[in-house]
């Protein structure tokens, strides 16, 4: 019997056309289909609609957070005397706003420099650090929703590697345009930009360098943000998309603000702030938009079922976690820690899969995060005391709750021997194994005698 193809103007269709067979096609061809596919992924996203909600508890939070991060980065640079090289950089954030955008600038840097650290009290810097740590914790949670990732940093992470980022990254960022500032103030440069052979290269060059210094802070931000293994290519791709968009969308709603004047009408003074939320709406939609990218194009196998089309059934999990420890004991005795992200990726295993296995492993204490390397972990326990029965019922039982199964049910479907008699068969045949046989079998096989 022969297959119903689906109508042109349904989903179907379209999923069907994008996600067909195209191994015989040309690169180029192959190429065009797999952007089709991500775009496809991330406007399905969208209109599911949980992007935008994480952009607008970021907005929520940014306005709680926005002045003590900007008093923390800018106390730092103070001690260096070079905290107004940041301010070009709050007013070029704000210039979609249009007139208004310097007004607001100066009103956020004067708050910044009324607010003396040095006089706040333990009570008062606690809570500064407080706030502004929760900013980057929100944004980690919106990056590990795009990625999938359900563990949080702990939180001795969270003040060593928060802290950190925000202490040093504005340094860095004022250091790198003092680099790029030297240079091109330098006579050779200066030189070579009045020359009319290469003059036109230089005014181009200056045209795309704050783009370049935008995509490279965004590539960094997609890296180092999530709770997992971002590898470069994938966060390139989200960055430069997301700077485009940046762009667009920047230059899209300046004319928008310039040419309508209802807003004021309407808002009267209040239009300033309703455009400065709608603004960081779309200033964290656009992240969140670059960071969906990023995911997609690390794992292209999700670009069609999407990061919650992934059904795991029951034997899975138990095999993926008897996998993932035998993986993460062998790995250990060579001095490496498991990388469940790449070790999924080499296998071609959806991480969806053994996200939530791990999870569990982490709980029971079988696996640890490892502290200095996000995203890979160690066995908790020695492997000659976990045994397979033990690790197995783990998985197996995670979730469930035994009073579902009550007397009217037991009485009902008189199953429970025929029940017991399959456990104890599977139990009996792995009494006594633990990981650290599976591994040492493991290694004969790959490693036969010569």
């Amino acid at each position: 019997m022969a297959t119903k193809q689906p109508d042109w103007w349904s989903l179907d269709w379209l999923e069907h056309r994008l996600f067909a067979d195209d191994q015989e096609a040309p690169w180029w061809q192959r190429g065009l289909r797999r952007v089709a596919q991500v775009l496809y992924a991330c406007v399905r996203d969208l209109i599911e609609g949980q992007i935008q909600l994480h952009a607008m508890s970021l907005v929520y939070t940014t306005l709680l957070s926005l002045v003590p991060l900007l008093a923390l980065s800018f106390s730092v640079l103070k001690s260096f005397g070079v905290h107004n090289r940041m301010e070009p950089l709050l007013y070029n954030f704000l210039a979609p706003l249009g007139a208004r955008a310097e007004e607001i600038g100066t009103r956020l840097v004067g708050f910044v420099e009324n607010m003396n650290v040095a006089v706040l009290g333990t009570i008062g810097l606690g809570f500064l650090i407080y706030t502004t740590v929760s900013l980057v914790q929100k944004i980690e949670a919106s990056f590990n929703f795009l990625w999938n990732v359900r563990q949080q940093r702990s939180l001795s992470q969270v003040l060593s590697y928060y802290l950190s980022l925000i202490l040093v990254g504005p340094v860095a960022v004022v250091v790198l345009l003092g680099v790029i500032a030297t240079m091109m103030n330098s006579s050779l440069v200066r030189y070579l930009g009045s020359s009319d052979l290469l003059g036109w290269a230089f005014v181009v060059a200056a045209q795309v360098l704050p783009m370049v210094l935008v995509m490279g802070g965004i590539t960094a931000v997609y890296m180092l943000v999530p709770n997992t293994r971002v590898k470069p290519p994938a966060a390139f791709g989200g960055a430069l998309v997301a700077t485009l968009l940046w762009q667009v969308v920047g230059g899209v709603f300046s004319a928008v603000v310039v040419s309508s004047t209802r807003y004021a009408a309407i808002y009267s003074s209040f239009a300033i702030l309703i455009l400065l939320l709608i603004w960081l709406f779309l200033s964290w939609l656009i992240l969140l938009v670059g960071a969906n990218i990023a995911f997609y194009l690390q794992h292209p196998r999700l670009t069609r079922g999407g990061r919650s089309g992934v059904w795991v059934s029951a034997e899975l999990k138990e095999y993926l976690g008897l996998w993932l420890m035998v993986e993460a004991v062998a790995q250990h005795r060579v001095g490496r820690s498991l990388s469940v992200h790449d070790l999924c990726a080499e296998r071609g295993i959806a991480p969806q899969a053994a996200t939530e296995v791990v999870a569990l492993l982490v709980k029971a204490g079988l696996l640890v995060q490892v502290a200095d390397e996000s995203g890979d972990y160690r066995p908790g326990r020695a492997a000659d005391q976990v045994e397979l029965t033990e690790l197995l019922e783990l998985v197996r039982s995670a979730g469930s709750d035994d009073e579902c199964l009550t007397s009217e049910l037991r009485m009902q479907a008189p199953i429970d021997p025929w029940f017991e008699r399959y456990e104890q068969a599977g139990r009996a045949a792995l009494s006594g194994v633990t990981l650290a046989e599976v591994v040492t079998a493991e290694d004969a096989v790959q490693t036969p005698d010569q």
